[in-house]
C-alpha cells in the first residue's frame, strides 16, 4: 500500500492496526485491506529493511579498508625514513632560530622559526592523510613542504646579506686605524689597507663630538679644519684623519689616510703621461699608476712653482680652470682627451692626477 501523501510504501504498525509512511508518518487503517495485500507489505517492508542494513554493512566496511594500512614493508620503511629525516630538519630548524636570534640575526631567525612551523605542520597533514584518506589534507601538507623550500632560499639570501654587511665590520688590533678610539656605537662597516683605514657605525649627533675630542688627544690636531659635522687633521707622522656625521643616516664616517712615504724624485715613462710637462721637484710618492691613470705626489714644491707647473700645461694644451680657493687647477687637452688635475697641499707638496677619457 502506498502513502496517500508522498506515495511511498506504507509499513505495518501491529500494535496500533494501521500503516505508517516511514517518511511523512501519515497513517491508514487496515480496514479494507486484503490479507494477500498485507503479506504483500509486510514482505515490501522487510526487503527495505535488508536493503538499508547491507548498504550501511558495505559502509562500515569500506570505512574500515579505508584506515587499514595496506602499505608493502619497503613502502613503510621508506617513509619511516622520510619521517625521520623530516624530524632531524625540524631539530636543525630550531637550534638554527635559536642561535641566530642570539647571534643578532633575527630575520634569518624568524625564517626558520616559521619554516619550523611549516614542516611539522606537513609532517601532521601527512599522518592525518594516511588515516582518512582526506585529500584536502595531502594539498595542505604539499603547500607546506613548497613554502618550506621557497623561505630556504629566502633565508640563505638574508644569512648572506647580514654576513657580507658585517664581514669587516671588525675594528683593527694593528696596522693602520688600530690606534684610532673605537667607536661606542654599533659598528657597520670597516676597511683597511696599506694606505686607508675606513670605517662607519651608527651613532647619534651627540656622539660625533667626544669621538672627534678622543681624536684629538690622541694627536689629530695638526692643521685641523672643523665644522658641525666634519673634522680634518693630521698627526705627527702626516697621517690625514677625517670624521663626518651623517643626520641622513646617522652614521659617523671615519678615514685615515697614511703619511706619505718619499722617495727621490721619479716620473713616470708610461704613454699616459707623455703629453703632460714633468714637474720640477726632489722627490716624488707614486700613489696608482695604470693605462689609464696617474696619481702621483711631488714634495719639496713652492707655491710659485706650483703655479708655474699650472701654467706649463696650459701651455701643453691642457685647457682648464684654476681655483685660487684651494690651489687646484682642472685641466682638459681635446686633442689626445686627457685631463689633469693638479693641488697644491700642505707640506709644500703636490698632488698630480692623469686620466683619460672619451669626453
Amino acid at each position: 500500500m502506498n502513502c496517500k501523501n508522498c506515495n511511498a510504501v506504507m509499513r505495518v504498525d501491529q500494535e496500533r492496526k494501521v500503516f505508517v509512511c516511514p517518511y511523512c508518518e501519515a497513517t491508514e487503517p487496515f480496514d479494507g485491506v486484503s490479507k494477500a495485500e498485507l503479506q504483500g507489505m509486510l514482505h515490501d517492508a522487510i526487503r527495505d529493511v535488508r536493503k538499508e542494513s547491507i548498504q550501511e554493512a558495505q559502509k562500515t566496511f569500506q570505512n574500515q579498508v579505508n584506515q587499514k594500512d595496506v602499505r608493502t614493508p619497503g613502502q613503510k620503511a621508506r617513509d619511516a625514513v622520510i619521517l625521520v629525516l623530516q624530524v632531524v630538519f625540524c631539530v636543525i630548524l630550531g637550534v638554527l632560530s635559536i642561535l641566530i636570534f642570539t647571534d643578532d640575526g633575527k630575520a634569518a631567525g624568524f625564517i626558520s622559526m616559521i619554516q619550523l612551523v611549516l614542516m611539522i605542520l606537513a609532517i601532521i597533514m601527512k599522518q592525518k592523510h594516511r588515516v582518512s584518506k582526506n585529500k584536502k589534507q595531502l594539498y595542505a601538507k604539499r603547500i607546506c613542504l613548497s613554502l618550506v623550500c621557497i623561505l630556504a632560499f629566502v633565508w640563505c639570501g638574508v644569512v648572506m646579506s647580514e654576513q657580507s654587511s658585517s664581514r669587516y665590520a671588525a675594528w683593527p688590533t694593528q696596522g693602520l686605524g688600530s690606534d684610532l678610539p673605537e667607536p661606542e656605537g654599533k659598528l657597520q662597516y670597516t676597511s683597511s689597507s696599506k694606505s686607508r683605514f675606513s670605517a662607519t657605525f651608527s651613532a647619534k649627533k651627540e656622539d660625533y663630538g667626544p669621538y672627534v675630542d678622543k681624536c684629538k688627544e690622541l694627536g689629530y690636531s695638526i692643521d685641523a679644519e672643523e665644522t658641525d659635522d666634519r673634522y680634518e687633521a693630521y698627526d705627527e707622522n702626516d697621517n690625514k684623519l677625517s670624521v663626518e656625521y651623517s643626520n641622513y643616516s646617522k652614521e659617523i664616517h671615519v678615514y685615515l689616510d697614511k703619511g706619505i712615504s718619499w722617495t727621490n724624485f721619479q716620473w713616470p715613462t708610461a704613454d699616459l703621461v707623455a703629453s703632460v710637462p714633468v714637474p720640477e721637484a726632489e722627490k716624488s710618492c707614486l700613489d696608482r699608476l695604470s693605462k689609464t691613470s696617474l696619481y702621483i705626489y711631488v714634495g719639496e714644491v713652492t707655491r710659485e712653482g706650483f703655479i708655474a707647473y699650472v701654467q706649463k700645461c696650459i701651455d701643453a694644451g691642457y685647457d682648464g680652470y684654476f681655483d685660487s680657493a684651494s690651489d687646484r687647477f682642472y685641466g682638459s687637452n681635446k686633442e689626445n682627451k686627457k685631463h689633469v688635475s693638479i693641488e697644491f697641499q700642505r707640506n709644500s707638496q703636490m698632488y698630480i692626477e692623469i686620466y683619460e677619457s672619451n669626453y
